[in-house]
């Protein structure tokens, strides 16, 4: 390993993003079991997927994005089945292990299918150690000095069951040796191990300093190994001081950790790294005045606004990542309806039937998707969360698809051949999906003072250009369809089938919940779809399309009255300032673990808070609806730092410092939440 001097870049702030999707699994000669995957962050727990049930070739099809050190080392998907007859028993699979530099050798990132490895505790290495090195050499004894000083460690692994580690180093050069004191209990131990050796005659290739750190406790009769740094003596500069942060390896290499290859089966992931350098505002004046002028005052005819065009043509591979960044940018600055509206024109320009009409993965469609993710997540969760709440409470047996019905004794019954208890519970479980999906129509029906008056603006632009291009009685359905492809088919049915994903619910749905709210999910979708034909393939469907066709003209009134907005409103829309976007805009919200940092320590003292980030206020309380949350202007928040591993005994710690004017500044204790 290479050592060299730090470099300090020059920017103004730099962020690492981690883009993970865990797709399916095959070949895990398991049979017909339950499976989910938990994803590992340098061995930190960060998600979880939903549980997979009863198949032997699981499909999740779960995205994530991970905000991470930019010094992070590895990332890891771990399969397991789960056990429903033992509680919260799990038996390992296998894993996928994915080094940093392996997913950045291709910019696109990694996506195939990768072999699952057997789960060990000796692969869990992370962790860097600070090492500083000087190399002198005395010419008229022919013999080299080294001068070594292990500073400290930071992030290793926790091999204790209390979340610490007592770690030790080793310092090997050939038949030279040097062993550090033991930190009991830190994942951060100060060494400040000082050490000289010297070598005669020439430095060599096999001249090599070895730092092995290993895990002692008082109680311990072996060593737990956490890790290795090698460095070649012959790649150092002679009078030069080196000091760096050093990662720690596996024993044989950062690929290899000397395990057999097992036959476990593959796991299909994608995974990418983005890693973002902010540099000075002024810096970016020119290319913003670029990119507003390119929607202000586009060359629509024939082909489009030049720039979005290039930009489009250029992420053919990464257009979701791209409407993400877009999107974003054009609301900071104000303009995202003009920037809608040119995608919007060039998609429609480029389409000759409107069946095809944003069916694509386009920029444009990719866009609305995120607009309506970023803008309309609270008006989501004010319409749906209280039904989705319902449903994950109410637990119900619900079916509609016989097939479904007695799979246990390997066989798939007809309608005609259903017994009465059977015919009896499908009948059931249609007016159950029937009730549940005329609840939640009517919640959207009645919302429209809900719904941002922006996104209401966007879609009244995208009815009238879609209008101007396709005129006439035989079209006259194709505005609606516009609309319903986007406001139903890609957030109110996706959010509905996934609530998590859309954070109306911290976990995923067991089993029977999951199954209702994927059949609520396909009636839903049949409405937005605004025709009352249901797939062929899906036959268990067609006792509801009397409801479904019912539903229809309900759908069509709420996208009319979504789009009956003032001519003037819309034109002061247009004119926004980024900052009136963003005052509706909530970033996250959820709950999390506070730790009272003041009254008695008798007790737990963590209690169970709401908490709420926008892109003004910092606000938490008991609940959601709390009279007395406390609220502080983001604008406050002077400190977000991760605390140590074992700090409070917990994982995941972190502090917010809130710096009010002229008032000591208040230290908020949070535990993240882990998926």
């Amino acid at each position: 390993m290479a050592v060299r001097p730090l470099q300090n870049a020059k920017y103004l702030y730099q962020n690492t993003r981690l883009l993970i999707k865990i797709n399916e699994a095959k070949n895990l000669n398991l049979g017909i079991c339950d499976t989910y995957c938990v994803v590992k962050i340098d061995n930190q727990t960060i998600a979880r997927t939903a549980t997979a049930y009863k198949t032997d070739e699981p499909f999740w099809g779960e995205e994530y994005t991970f905000h991470i050190p930019t010094e992070f080392q590895k990332a890891a998907v771990y399969v397991y089945k789960e056990d429903q007859l033992m509680g919260s028993r799990k038996e390992s699979i296998g894993k996928v292990m994915l080094d940093r530099d392996q997913i950045c050798a291709d910019r696109r990132g990694l996506d195939r299918w990768v072999p699952l490895t057997r789960i060990s505790k000796a692969d869990e290495i992370q962790g860097e150690v600070l090492i500083e090195i000087r190399l002198k050499h005395f010419e008229e004894d022919n013999e080299y000095k080294v001068i070594v000083n292990l500073v400290e460690g930071r992030d290793l692994a926790a091999k204790d069951t209390t979340g610490y580690s007592d770690p030790c180093a080793k310092l090997v050069c050939k038949d030279k040796k040097s062993t550090t004191k033991i930190i009991h209990k830190s994942r951060f131990p100060k060494w400040f191990h000082e050490w000289s050796f010297v070598i005669k005659g020439e430095i060599t290739s096999r001249d090599v300093l070895t730092v092995i750190v290993s895990d002692l406790g008082k109680f311990s009769s072996s060593n737990d190994f956490m890790g290795q740094v090698n460095i070649s003596l012959s790649e150092l500069e002679i009078d030069n001081d080196y000091r760096t942060w050093c990662r720690l390896q596996h024993k044989d290499g950062p690929e290899e950790n000397g395990h057999k290859k097992d036959d476990l089966g593959s796991l299909r992931i994608k995974a990418q790294i983005h890693e973002q350098c902010i540099l000075p505002c002024h810096c970016y004046e020119p290319f913003v005045e670029l990119m507003v002028k390119a929607v202000r005052e586009p060359r629509l005819a024939p082909t489009g606004s030049e720039v979005l065009i290039m930009l489009e043509d250029i992420m053919t591979l990464d257009r979701n990542t791209l409407a993400h960044t877009m999107v974003r940018f054009y609301i900071s600055v104000g303009a995202i309806i003009p920037y809608l509206d040119c995608l919007t024109v060039r998609e429609i320009l480029s389409t000759n039937h409107p069946a095809t009409l944003f069916r694509s993965n386009s920029l444009a469609s990719k866009s609305y998707d995120q607009f309506m993710k970023v803008i309309a997540l609270p008006y989501l969760h004010e319409i749906l969360k209280p039904f989705v709440d319902q449903i994950y409470q109410d637990k119900r047996t619900v079916e509609l698809d016989p097939s479904q019905l007695d799979r246990s004794k390997g066989r798939r019954p007809s309608i005609t051949e259903m017994g009465p208890g059977q015919n009896r519970l499908v009948e059931q479980s249609q007016e159950i999906v029937m009730s549940y999906c005329l609840t939640i129509l009517d919640s959207i029906c009645n919302s429209i003072e809900q719904c941002p008056r922006i996104l209401r603006v966007a879609f009244r632009q995208l009815w009238q250009r879609v209008e101007e291009r396709f005129w006439g009685a035989e079209y006259k359905d194709t505005p609606f369809i516009a609309i319903s492809s986007f406001i139903f088919l890609r957030f109110f049915v996706p959010a509905i089938l996934s609530p998590k994903l859309f954070s109306l619910r911290e976990l995923h749905p067991d089993q029977r919940t999951e199954r209702t709210l994927k059949l609520v999910s396909k009636v839903l979708q049949s409405i937005g779809n605004l025709t009352p034909e249901v797939d062929a393939k899906e036959a268990f469907m067609k006792p509801l399309t009397p409801f479904i066709t019912a539903s229809l003209e309900k759908a069509k009134t709420y996208i009319l009255d979504l789009i009956q907005i003032d001519q003037r409103l819309v034109r002061e829309e247009k004119k926004l300032a980024a900052g009136e976007y963003l005052q509706t805009l909530i970033l996250l919200r959820g709950f999390l673990m506070k730790r009272s940092t003041h009254g008695s320590t008798l007790g737990n003292p963590y209690r169970r808070r709401y908490f709420c980030l926008s892109s003004v206020l910092f606000q938490y309380g008991k609940e959601p609806n709390d009279p007395h949350m406390r609220s502080f202007p983001v604008k406050w928040i002077s400190v977000v730092e991760k605390l140590d591993g074992g700090a409070y005994h917990k994982k995941n710690m972190f502090q917010v410092t809130i710096s009010a004017p002229e008032s000591e500044p208040e230290v908020l204790y949070l535990e993240a939440a882990v998926s």
